[in-house]
């Protein structure tokens, strides 16, 4: 099987059935899981621009700015940090449903303004809702959120229902470690560029939980729109490391992945360190 295999198999199969399953499990009478992923979506996409623009600093007209924009607003809260939040949370039903809830609007930014800013344009407006349209992912949160609106409870799903969802989690985590794999060895060579390095990690080990840490007080103080539930939720999603798929949109589009492979990969040692360290201070 080769790794595209693996993607895809993730990408129409595996991830459908964990976001249905996350959906199916949130708490949605107040409404916050079906707006959680827009407030993701905003963050994502304040982050792209944020170092879209920082990024033109340092290279005008060079497409690194490009990826570093799309990496900014992503995260790997599948593979690694969905983990980390189901042994954080105790695999607490509504929490892992609002953490999932989220993981969507990551991935609703990783297929249109991520995917058109890495593309440098080449991807029209339409093309780009034309795309989200067909993300499987989305029509699993749809129907994992009707069936808990309308009452469905996790204790009248079949046992042998529950046992395939709960094993296909568990593949989600196998199979993604894998791809991760191999993403980085389609790679020829490793090489570490300062530049691209630090943006890399000042995007997403220090801006995202400072934009996150910033919404949650605003919130407190003023705004109040999520609960105690929500904002850990939030902080578990900002302190996931760098996506892979960063990997896989610089092979497509032939911007230095031997260097944004570099990046991952340093990003995911980094991460044995940071989000410990992170869940001590910020989370818990």
């Amino acid at each position: 099987m080769q790794g595209t295999d693996l993607a895809k198999l993730i990408f129409y199969i595996v991830t459908p059935f964990v976001i249905f399953q996350g959906a199916l499990k949130a708490d949605l009478d107040n409404g916050v899981a079906l707006t959680l992923p827009v407030t993701i979506y905003i963050f994502c996409s304040i982050l792209c621009f944020l170092f879209y623009y920082l990024g033109g600093k340092i290279w005008a007209n060079n497409p690194q700015r490009n990826l570093i924009a799309l990496s900014a607003g992503s995260a790997n809260t599948g593979f690694i940090g969905l983990p980390v939040a189901i042994a954080v949370t105790n695999n607490d039903p509504n929490l892992i449903g609002l953490y999932i809830s989220g993981m969507l609007g990551i991935s609703l930014y990783e297929n249109s303004i991520g995917f058109y800013m890495v593309s440098k344009g080449e991807q029209t407006p339409k093309e780009a809702l034309s795309r989200i349209a067909k993300l499987p992912i989305i029509y699993a949160f749809i129907a994992g959120s009707l069936l808990n609106y309308f009452g469905l409870e996790i204790a009248d799903i079949p046992k042998s229902v529950m046992d395939l969802l709960n094993y296909i989690q568990g593949c989600y985590f196998t199979i993604g470690t894998l791809v991760i794999g191999i993403a980085l060895g389609q790679v020829d060579k490793l090489t570490i560029d300062k530049k691209f390095l630090g943006m890399a990690f000042l995007s997403k080990f220090v801006a995202w939980p400072l934009l996150t840490m910033a919404f949650i007080l605003l919130d407190r103080a003023f705004f109040h729109i999520y609960e105690p539930d929500v904002h850990m939720a939030m902080k578990m999603l900002s302190i996931a490391p760098i996506a892979t798929n960063t990997v896989t949109m610089s092979l497509l589009f032939k911007i230095h992945p031997e260097k944004a492979a570099t990046t991952v990969l340093l990003a995911a040692f980094f991460a044995l360190v940071y989000m410990p360290l992170m869940v001590g201070l910020f989370i818990i």
